[in-house]
């Protein structure tokens, strides 16, 4: 009826009493009136689904008002509904309401509790929210009762005083809370109750079953009941009930009242901690049918006393329950048709011997155990066998023939496939047979193409001969055919034309020789191709059909030898790669719950087996061919793609724009071809690409002028003997070589070779071939950046004759005598190269046997390379060129005719005098090398030198004349070190110098005018420095491109004379204190000007001339923020090319359309934090700008979503963070931000989120909001999701299992109040941060780090009732840094696995219930990266582990680490935890890197405080309060310098107070109250500053600050010694104190910048002039 218009119902006769409308296909809104016809009883109305999926879309709506009538049925289906309004209740003789799935909203209307007739009640899968309206607990004639899967909230009300008609009580999956009321149990009728996956609560109170129920089914999995409780020896049941599901319930015990449940046929226990079963608990069982006891810590066993047999149970469920052997109980069930002991640890053989089976067994999963052995198979009618991921040795049993499902993959079988196979596919049914990854070997049984079979499975075997033809038959069946990594050759069968549901066919790494098989193109069904890796050969022929691989979503004919052009009209045909976005995503062949199709793929540069593939992956991989010709554009077209690569082909011509479109690519590689022309800009919309390879271009591949049958002395790359014809020289480098180099290649027969060039190639990581060593005519050889590994082969010294050597940038290793034995025998060597070459095994003094003629020696990367550097290497009297990065190069003398010496990353300390001798040098390069003191005034003899590079040391002192008088230096790189002074007034020499780079030192003084007029220089670095006053006027034109000033303190206006600087490209003015007016109409002469920023100058004003019309043409850049800007200024308007600008941090308060009429290639737009700026809706601000992909306008008091956001189309990140924005994001907002990938919402008053509009969103913050309801999963393209410090509510829906499949992928719902288990996929892979804190999640914590590759690096749960064990899967989590799992109900013993994480930081397990002792380990490396350690608040006992402190490495040398914040290399998530330091629980919003606590207080710890704990000196934080520590205060303690809160109170410590702990210069609290100590307080230092409260308790000690007297008469010390103003580290504890007055990072702020610039002499007079009065103030108030 889709041309029906449904207003033509209202004409219908007034008589009408049935209306049925299921599935019509209307359109339009339907007429209210048609519910007010007089005589309507019965109304059903379904929606209509069309092919598409999609809904049709007709708007019915019930009457609000004045609805009444006869209905007696209504039966309503429409996502269109959505309101089921008051007036319903006037429908008073309705006996069936039927409106599930009509996406219901709101709470359910009280006015149900009239319709008093009702028998039939469907509200079930739609939203309705709020409490149940106890009316419906009235109603009197309601036989059946449906509100599941809604959003309903509230309890159960306590009593009910209708339903006595029940039957049927479905309220499962919603929000319900509170207690199962008793109730329930004593309706008359009722027979089916679902409670499940609901946030129930309490004591399950058993004692009021009524024995009069006819309840048969129940289910309240998924709840958080705590405890089952009945009267003793109570034997009451429920005799009707046949069904209980109690998974997930976190039950402990085998719950006593199932005992008598004799009627029972299903019962459902998975997932709870039952981890005890006897035989009493199922004698009374019988009737027992299915029974789920899976993912339980259980343990059944043959010494257990369980061996009841149940007779009829046919389903049983024990995977992941830690059983080891095969129990009676599993041998002795007769009934057993299904049972799943997966995922377990069972060892041993299966043989005769096991032929005890009683059973006849169906299904049987043994997958994921320890078998060894299969010889037997006592299963005679068994149907599906899984076998997989076992340890199965030997040759292949063929499973019986009843065998329908056979998977014995991952295993370690060899031999042929028995003949006896193809009794399997005789079956009616059809067959899954999966053998892959093992070593089966032979040709396929020919039977195996039979038409039965459905998945075949033979990869990673090696299987040889032709591969037999499939689908010969009628009824074939084959779907997915995978033979991947095997020895087939031949052709291809043309049989597989006919597998009419073939959806997979991977024959990749196999030897096939065929042409392309364009004959599958009809396949209907074909998703995934793969052909890589064979012979393929010959052109891909074009075609007619238009529908030819139309369903084709993955092809890789990578590695194979096609020719001709790319086929222009099959990229038009594969429709599959066009319109991925509408596929729902999922795996493909994920409808088989027994196999999952997998397949290899090169992404990102690298191979890839994506054991799942997902629905929405497309990828296309066409490398390593002979395809020739251009690229064609109607590669645009397949707009899904996220893998493209064309490498290593002969491709000509220009890269298409139309790549633009492709906007889910991810990796893009055209490297190793002949493509011209310029790189397209459009390919920068393409916002997912993270691989990008264009490089090297196949234009310089000398094989391409190859031919077969030409001379080859004419060949590129070939150099032939004049007189002999030999060949002499071959040089192949950078010619796209790719694959296996293998020890037979012919090369090794070009005996007369004197010069061999390999670099620059992929060898694929072959071995070195020792054949190399017999090509003894060598005199050059280089097979550098070639993909060769493995160790250099001691044949290597037979080429006596070599003179250059290139080894760099391989996998190679040298052996320590190979080396020896080569650099002996190589005596005719001048040139070594070995950059990144293994030299662990090389012995430094080797080097000193080198060939005296050498001249080249480098060894740049070789970190494995050990011990110290032979000095007299630098007398080897022909030495030029000397490179090195490593560790082991110390300081030497230096003396050579050394030309070029390059050193990085040594300890060489200073620079002596003695480099003045290099007076040949042209290239000095030695930066990063620790260097210290001043630069030599020997540098001056230097007089060929060319390049000078002494950056990032930590040279010091003034800048040396005598550098300024090198004639020849071209570069001269002083940055990164701590050089001061000024610069000379004039100089007269640097006329060559084209770069001078001093920034970040501490130069002072003017900025001199010779430096803009060099003659040379093209780039000038003075950035964060000291530099003051103005910049000197010049007057001379220069070559002058770059000058960077920024971060100084130069004073002054900007001299007119920068006009002069007509080649300046980047001007760089910003943090300085310029003032003045800056004359913007001087800057017009800059017209090659692309950059300047003069940002963070707040007295500079800007003007320029009425109406001026000049431009700077070039310029894409500008940064004017923090300038108190005022009005948006003009000039800005006439920059027509302008892509980026920058007016942040400013007072602009009115923006109009006119001000960016002609920008319109701006593509990054920052307004934020203009704190007056206001745009909305009814604002005239509508302009479009077309490139725009960033804006930010964060901290600009809006309100709402303004017409400016949501029409610019090409935006890509918004920040509209710390705003003001209220109201509801609703599917209204569909229509703006589609290509959205970065969003911002945070600290806004957002209050409601319905719908996300953003379908294409990488990360979406909608933090510290206003938001209720429900938790609503982001689309699953989003990698970085936030939505912490809400008001959610509800559980975390499975959806979220979507999310997180992106690398680095993080999910903070932290401080809300969300609840329920989390879901089990929360351990996926990709999630690299997870932060749950703060919330009500309850149960078991699910496992992590289950699949490898796992990315997981910050777990914080912290703040929940989570309960039970740690989950031993976190022991996999090897680049966890940070876990904090305080303030839950864990109860476990100390998870020592943890141990061994090589990242782990922070482990935080304060207030659970851990308990027992921690155990001293083993391992040295232990924790050995531990920082911050707290245990405290739990029930551990026994003694304080002593060993344990002496691995904890990561507490003793914090001093090298670089201050920074955990997480910070995550830009949108930073590590947080709460932490009692000084007495008081402080949130540490970022936790430094510096920072190291351990608290292990509140606990039952006894015995002495180990001495080893005065190992741990980065320790700040130590508190060991409340346990039962005895013994004396360790006088180590006195080792931790960098101490500032200790507390050891509440203990039973005994003895003195060492006074070595008056040495702790920072320590600012101690708290040794109530302890047993005796004695002299000790004084001085930090010491006075501590008041009585410090040692309340200790009746012994006497001294100051306590009443009692130590028997002397003692002045009170001295608040503060103001002689003692510097301590051993350089750093008064006054000024750490002053930070703590602002908090803790201030504090080590303060401290660390004084350690490092040392401390300011203002400051130290000012805080020793008002030290005391700081003091006492602080401790007055503290």
């Amino acid at each position: 009826m889709s041309s029906v218009v449904p207003t033509s119902f209202r004409n219908m006769s007034s008589y009408i009493t049935t209306l049925i409308l299921e599935e019509n296909g209307l359109q339009g809104k339907f007429p209210e009136d048609v519910f007010h016809f007089p005589y309507l009883q019965k109304f059903h109305f379904a929606i209509f689904l069309r092919e598409s999926g999609q809904e049709q879309e007709l708007e019915l709506k019930f009457p609000k008002t004045n609805w009444s009538g006869p209905l007696k049925s209504l039966r309503v289906s429409s996502p269109y509904l959505q309101e089921l309004p008051d007036s319903i209740g006037n429908l008073r003789s309705l006996e069936i309401l039927d409106l599930s799935h009509s996406n219901l909203r709101r709470p359910t209307p009280v006015s149900l509790g009239n319709l008093t007739q009702l028998e039939y009640l469907d509200l079930s899968h739609n939203n309705l929210s709020g409490p149940i309206p106890w009316s419906v607990f009235n109603l009197t004639q309601v036989q059946f009762l449906d509100f599941s899967k809604n959003k309903l909230e509230g309890s159960l009300p306590s009593q009910v005083s209708g339903l006595s008609q029940l039957s049927i009580l479905l309220f499962d999956h919603n929000f319900l809370s509170g207690r199962v009321p008793t109730w329930l149990f004593s309706l008359p009728s009722l027979v089916k109750l679902m409670l499940n996956n609901n946030k129930l609560n309490g004591n399950f109170e058993l004692d009021k079953l009524s024995e009069r129920s006819k309840l048969e089914q129940l289910s309240l999995s998924d709840n958080a009941l705590s405890s089952f409780t009945s009267a003793s020896n109570a034997n009451y049941s429920l005799p009707n009930l046949v069904s209980l599901e109690l998974s997930s319930c976190s039950i402990s015990e085998f719950p006593n009242f199932v005992r008598n449940l004799k009627g029972l046929t299903y019962l459902d226990l998975s997932n709870n901690r039952i981890h005890v079963l006897e035989e009493d608990m199922f004698l009374k069982l019988r009737s027992l049918e299915t029974l789920y006891l899976h993912n339980s810590p259980l343990s059944v066993s043959d010494n257990s006393n369980l061996s009841v047999v149940l007779p009829h149970l046919d389903t049983l469920w024990l995977s992941s329950c830690n059983i080891t052997e095969f129990s009676n109980f599993l041998t002795m069930q007769e009934s057993l048709t299904y049972l799943d002991i997966s995922n377990n640890s069972i060892q041993g053989q299966i043989t005769q011997k096991e032929n005890n089976w009683k059973s006849y067994l169906q299904y049987l999963d043994l997958s994921n155990n320890f078998l060894t052995a299969l010889k037997y198979y006592p299963w005679k009618n068994i149907r599906f066998l899984k076998l997989g991921s076992n340890l199965l040795e030997g040759p292949l049993l063929v499973p019986p023939i009843s065998t329908t499902v056979f998977s014995i993959s991952k295993n370690r079988l060899n031999g042929e496939i028995p003949s006896s196979i193809c009794n399997l596919v005789d079956s009616e049914f059809g067959v899954l047979l999966d053998l892959a990854h093992n070593n089966l070997s032979g040709a396929i049984p020919k039977c195996l193409g039979l038409r039965n079979i459905f998945i075949l499975d033979l990869q990673m075997n090696r299987f040889h001969g032709n591969i037999p033809d499939f689908c010969v038959e009628e009824n074939h069946r084959l779907q997915t055919l995978n033979l991947n990594n095997n020895d087939f050759d031949g052709s291809l069968p043309k049989s597989l034309a006919n597998c009419v549901d073939l959806e997979v066919l991977n024959l990749g790494n196999n030897k096939i020789n065929d042409i392309f098989p364009h004959w599958l193109g009809n396949l209907p069904r074909l998703q995934v191709l793969a052909l890589r890796s064979n012979y393929f050969h010959g052109q891909i022929t074009h075609f007619e059909n238009e529908s030819h691989f139309s369903t084709l979503r993955i092809l890789d004919l990578s590695h194979n030898k096609f020719s001709g052009f790319l086929p222009t009209t099959y990229f038009t045909s594969f429709q599959g790669m066009m319109s991925l976005a509408d596929v729902q995503m999922g795996y493909i062949g994920a409808e088989d719950t027994y196999y999952r199709v997998s397949v290899a793929v090169t992404m990102k540069g690298v191979d890839i087996e994506l054991e799942k593939i997902l629905t929405v992956f497309a990828a296309i991989d066409m490398s390593s061919n002979k395809f020739e010709g251009t690229i064609p554009e109607t590669v645009g077209n397949l707009i899904s793609l996220q893998v493209l690569n064309f490498s290593h082909n002969h491709l000509a011509g220009h890269i298409p724009s139309s790549l633009r479109n492709l906007e889910a690519l991810e990796s893009l590689d055209l490297s190793c071809n002949k493509l011209v022309g310029e790189i397209p800009s459009e390919l920068t919309g393409l916002n997912f690409l993270e691989v990008l390879n264009l490089q090297p271009s196949i234009s310089r591949a000398k094989t391409i002028s190859w031919e077969e049958g030409t001379n080859c002395c004419l060949w590129d790359g070939v150099k032939c003997d004049t007189e002999t014809g030999n060949v002499i020289a071959l040089d192949l480098s950078f010619s796209c070589l790719f694959g296996p180099f293998p020890s037979n290649n012919t090369l090794f027969l070009l005996r007369h070779l004197r010069q061999l060039n390999l670099a620059g190639n992929d060898f694929r990581f072959s071995p070195m071939a020792s054949q190399f060593g017999q090509l003894t005519s060598l005199t050059h050889l280089n097979i550098s950046w070639s993909s060769f590994i493995g160790k250099v082969p001691p044949e290597i010294s037979r080429l006596s004759k070599l003179l250059s050597l290139d080894l760099s940038m391989s996998g190679l290793m040298f052996e320590g005598h190979v080396f020896e034995n080569m650099v002996a025998n190589l005596t005719q060597l001048r040139h070594l190269l070995l950059s990144e070459v293994n030299m662990s095994q090389v012995v430094p003094t080797s080097f000193l046997n080198m060939s005296s003629y050498i001249q080249t020696l480098v060894l740049e990367n070789n970190y494995e390379l050990h011990g110290k550097f032979p000095e007299d290497v630098f007398r080897f009297p022909y030495l030029q060129k000397f490179r090195v990065s490593s560790n082991f190069l110390e300081k030497t003398n230096w003396s050579a005719p050394l030309k070029s010496l390059q050193v990085t990353l040594s300890y060489l300390e200073e620079l002596p005098d003695s480099i003045g001798n290099l007076t040949s040098l042209e290239i000095l390069d030695l930066p990063v090398n620790h260097l210290g003191g001043p630069i030599p005034a020997s540098l001056g003899n230097l007089t060929q030198l060319k390049y000078l590079d002494l950056s990032d040391n930590n040279l010091s002192g003034v800048l040396p004349v005598s550098a300024f008088n090198l004639r020849q230096v071209q570069f001269v790189d002083f940055s990164g070190n701590k050089l001061a002074g000024s610069f000379p007034s004039q100089v007269s020499e640097l006329s060559q110098l084209s770069t001078l780079d001093l920034d970040r030192n501490f130069l002072s003084g003017r900025v001199p005018s010779w430096l803009f007029s060099l003659p040379s220089l093209v780039s000038l670095r003075l950035s964060n420095n000291k530099l003051t006053g103005p910049i000197d006027q010049f007057d001379k034109v220069t070559p002058l491109e770059e000058a960077y000033l920024q971060n100084n303190e130069i004073e002054g206006p900007v001299p007119g004379s920068i006009a002069l600087l007509v080649n300046l490209i980047y001007l760089d003015l910003s943090s300085n204190k310029l003032s003045g007016n800056f004359e913007l109409d001087k800057l017009s002469k800059l017209k090659k000007l692309e950059s300047l920023t003069l940002s963070n100058n707040a007295l500079l004003s800007f003007t320029s001339e009425s109406k001026a019309n000049y431009s700077l043409p070039n310029l894409l850049s500008l940064n004017l923020s923090s300038c108190d800007i005022i009005d948006f200024p003009d000039f800005v308007r006439n920059l027509e090319g302008l892509r980026e600008l920058d007016l942040s941090n400013n007072r602009i308060h009115v923006i109009e359309a006119n001000m960016f009429v002609k920008l319109k290639e701006l593509q990054r737009l920052d307004l934020s934090h203009n704190s007056l700026l206001s745009l909305s809706n009814n604002g005239n601000l509508s302009l479009f700008l077309p490139n725009l992909g960033y804006l930010s306008l964060s901290s600009c008091n809006l309100t709402v979503f303004a017409n400016f956001l949501t029409i610019q189309e090409s935006l890509r990140e918004l920040y509209l963070s710390n705003n003001s924005i209220q109201g509801q994001i609703t599917k209204q907002e569909r229509t703006w931000g589609s290509n959205l990938v970065i969003l911002d919402l945070s600290n806004n008053l957002l209050t409601v989120v319905e719908y996300y509009p953003w379908r294409n969103i990488k990360v979406l913050r909608l933090d510290s909001n206003l938001l209720e309801g429900p938790l609503l999963v982001p689309p699953p393209s989003t990698s970085v999701f936030s939505i912490s410090n809400n008001k959610l509510t509800g559980e975390v829906p499975y959806s979220i299992c979507e999310f997180g499949t992106e690398i680095d992928a993080a999910l903070d719902l932290s401080h809300n109040n969300l609840s329920g288990v989390i879901p089990k996929c929360a351990g996926l892979a990709n999630i690299a941060y997870l932060d749950l804190h703060a919330n009500n999640f309850h149960g078991n914590i699910p496992d992590f780090c289950v699949n490898e590759n796992n990315m997981l690096s910050t777990l914080n749960l912290n703040d929940n009732d989570f309960d039970g064990p740690l989950p031993k899967s976190l022991a996999n989590c090897l680049l966890l840094e940070v876990l904090i799992l305080g303030n839950n109900k864990i109860n476990d013993t100390f998870p020592y696995s943890l141990g061994n994480l090589p990242s782990l930081q922070v482990l935080v397990l304060r207030s659970n219930n851990f308990h027992g002792q921690v155990i001293n380990p083993d391992n040295q490396s232990y924790f050995s990266n531990l920082r911050i350690l707290d245990l405290s608040h739990n029930n551990f006992s026994g003694y304080l582990p002593t060993t344990f402190f002496k691995s904890l490495e990561g507490m003793m040398g914090l001093a090298d680490v670089d201050m920074a914040y955990m997480g910070d290399r995550f830009q949108y998530y930073t590590d947080s935890m709460v932490l009692t330091m000084k007495g008081e629980d402080i949130v540490l919003e970022r936790i430094l890197t510096i920072f190291a606590a351990i608290d292990m207080s509140s606990n039952k710890f006894e015995g002495t405080i180990p001495e080893t704990v005065g190992n741990l000196i980065s320790l700040q934080v130590l508190n060991f309060s409340h346990n039962h520590l005895t013994g004396h205060i360790p006088s180590s303690l006195g080792n931790l310098v960098a101490l500032e809160s200790l507390d050891l109170s509440c203990n039973e410590l005994v003895g003195e107070i060492p006074s070595e702990l008056t040495g702790l210069n920072f320590l600012e609290v101690l708290n040794l109250s109530e302890n047993q100590l005796v004695g002299h307080i000790p004084q001085g230092k930090q010491f006075n500053t501590f008041l009585n409260d410090s040692y309340a308790g200790n009746i012994g000690l006497c001294g100051f600050p306590v009443s009692k007297s130590c028997g002397r008469s003692e002045p009170p010390p001295a608040i503060f010694d103001e002689e003692e103003v510097d301590s051993a580290f350089g750093l008064d504890w006054k000024f750490v104190m002053m930070g703590y007055g602002c908090g803790l990072v201030f504090g080590f702020s303060a401290g660390y910048i004084m350690m490092t610039i040392r401390k300011p002499k203002w400051l130290v007079g000012m805080i020793q002039r008002a030290g005391n009065r700081v003091l006492r103030r602080f401790k007055k108030y503290r």
